[in-house]
């Protein structure tokens, strides 16, 4: 039997980026935030950026378009309890392979034995680890709940006052188009620098998130069945001009097959059906349709009708796609 293909997510949703700042400014400070509000949120993780990243599965669980204070609100309604078992790691495996996930939940009920097991059996040479244990575990839910909710009202005020998402955005739009000729393991690989991505049990989607503030730093995780993983962009302006603009890549995905450059020499000669081109150039409806939908998204091809629809070359897509080239080749 083969393997189940992995089902791949690419986003940047500002509920995101807001976790992964807070993350960041536990870890290596923010210079732009104000220093009491930097020592709440790293006071509250016990200065484990770990703490912050796991809230990223509450972001994931937040309908899109996955703002900041959609996001907020998503916190405020979980069940502390549930709350508190997402800080800790219950979900995620690398915590579970260490301390069964029923003691962390016993831990998490404030049940001594259990915290005591869960200290001593989760990475107790991960002194950061320790010291986020050390801070969150004594806490009730609710009380967990209700300065969680304090620092994140509070990180948000600075947060958006100085949140750009553009090169998040076109970030993401770039990494789609890449996505449609690479399989999941290789996008891995591509934005995670050559990491390969080995496939594990129960594994069967992944979700890459870019980001700025975490810069030069990642982090991988699950959960459930979603392999999440945060990779760093640089904020050097001269890195960014250098990306190919999207619309250049969509193009020549769209030619980039010999099959689709047939349809295209077919459709030069005059507009037809879905099933005439399938006909000509004998190939399968349901594999034409496909390479239809490509060109059609390059912008390379138009489709008129209702009932008979028809597919036409726009021949100026060719000619903007030899200028658009020279442009950034040349530039």
């Amino acid at each position: 039997m083969s393997a189940q293909r992995l089902r791949l997510e690419i986003d940047a949703s500002p509920a995101y980026e807001f976790v992964l700042s807070i993350a960041a400014a536990t870890s290596a400070g923010n210079r732009e935030a104000p220093a009491e509000l930097v020592s709440e949120v790293s006071g509250f993780a016990g200065g484990c950026d770990y703490v912050w990243a796991h809230l990223l599965s509450a972001a994931y669980d937040t309908p899109p378009p996955r703002n900041v204070t959609s996001f907020v609100t998503q916190v405020q309604a979980m069940h502390p309890r549930e709350l508190k078992l997402r800080l800790v790691g219950c979900y995620v495996r690398y915590f579970r392979r260490a301390t069964p996930a029923d003691v962390i939940a016993a831990a998490v009920d404030g049940e001594a034995a259990a915290i005591r097991e869960f200290t001593a059996t989760s990475y107790p040479d991960d002194r950061l680890w320790q010291s986020a244990l050390s801070a969150l575990l004594p806490l009730s839910g609710w009380e967990t709940r209700r300065r969680l909710l304090g620092a994140l009202r509070r990180w948000q005020k600075f947060f958006e006052a100085q949140h750009d998402p553009d090169d998040l955005v076109a970030e993401v739009a770039r990494r789609r188009i890449q996505a449609r000729a690479l399989r999941p393991e290789q996008m891995v690989g591509a934005v995670m620098d050559g990491w390969e991505y080995v496939a594990e049990p129960g594994i069967n989607a992944v979700l890459l998130i870019p980001s700025l503030a975490i810069w030069p730093n990642s982090h991988v995780f699950d959960h459930n069945s979603t392999k999440i993983i945060c990779y760093p962009m640089s904020h050097t302006v001269a890195v960014a001009s250098m990306s190919p603009p999207p619309e250049l890549l969509a193009s020549f995905q769209g030619v980039a097959d010999e099959k689709r450059l047939r349809i295209l020499r077919a459709l030069a000669k005059e507009d037809l059906t879905a099933q005439e081109v399938a006909t000509r150039l004998a190939v399968g409806l349901t594999t034409l349709l496909h390479h239809l939908d490509v060109l059609r998204e390059a912008g390379l091809v138009s489709v008129s009708g209702d009932r008979r629809r028809t597919y036409a070359l726009r021949r100026v897509a060719l000619t903007e796609l030899e200028h658009s080239l020279q442009r950034y080749v040349l530039q």
